[in-house]
This record gives structure tokens, sequence and C-alpha cells, in this order.
């Protein structure tokens, strides 16, 4: 979303490739963006391996712009790819939950809550059972 809304209100029309594996909020993402009453063709959703559907993305002359959140070697092999065409790149790499703790006395604590967030919703948590 916080890549979306700024290509949206800069004019753009966007292309989203979810990740293969977590389409399903991507899916309803969109389908909010059409109840908002986004014109279809501005907000497009394509599901699909990255091998496939990212790369014909990536290499297309028609996208100018691209976006990335992810590992850092599908950053670099995008970066190659679109910098033999001159698209403009974004990429956010490597990274998982960064935090800033800034005159925080308890660091101990600070630090669980930061391992906790960032395990919290993410799929590493076990549902609980309905006992």
């Amino acid at each position: 979303m916080r890549k979306i809304a700024p290509a949206l209100a800069y004019g753009n029309t966007v292309v989203h490739k979810p990740a293969s594996l977590t389409p399903w909020t991507s899916v309803y993402l969109v389908r909010l963006f059409e109840q908002a009453g986004v014109p279809p063709g501005v907000v497009n959703l394509v599901c699909g391996a990255g091998a496939t559907v990212g790369d014909s993305l990536v290499s297309n002359a028609n996208v100018r712009g691209i976006t990335f959140t992810g590992s850092s070697d599908i950053g670099t092999r995008i970066y190659e790819a679109a910098a033999r065409r001159l698209a403009g790149v974004q990429l956010e790499l490597g990274g998982k939950n960064p935090a800033i703790v800034i005159d925080y006395e308890d660091l101990d604590g600070a630090a669980r809550e930061i391992v906790s967030a960032a395990f919290l919703c993410s799929g590493s948590v076990a549902p609980r059972s309905a006992a």
C-alpha cells in the first residue's frame, strides 16, 4: 500500500505482482480500490511466479518504473535487467522488521517487544486451539 498510493497520487497506473505464495492480501486490496471507485486499469493485479510474470514485467518497455521488496539476490537481478533499458528502480532488500530505539531506558524490554512484533502475525505463531 505504501508504494501504490504514492504512484497513484502522482498520476501513474500500477501493475502489482504479489509474492507467489501470498497473493490473497493483494487480491483483497485491489477489490478495495475497485470499491473505492478507482477506474479499471489504474490498479492492476497479476499473479504468478516471479521467474515468468516478474521477469516479463521487468523487461517490458511499457513499464517505466519498478519497485521491489524482497531478497537481495532477486533485487540484484531486477536492477540489472531494468538498467539494460534505463527503467527507474526502487529496491527494498534483505531487511526484516527494522526498528529504531531512541532514548529508551529499558533496552532489554524494547528488544523483547521488537522480537515479539517481528513474529506476531507473520505466520510464525501457531494458532491457538479452541479449547
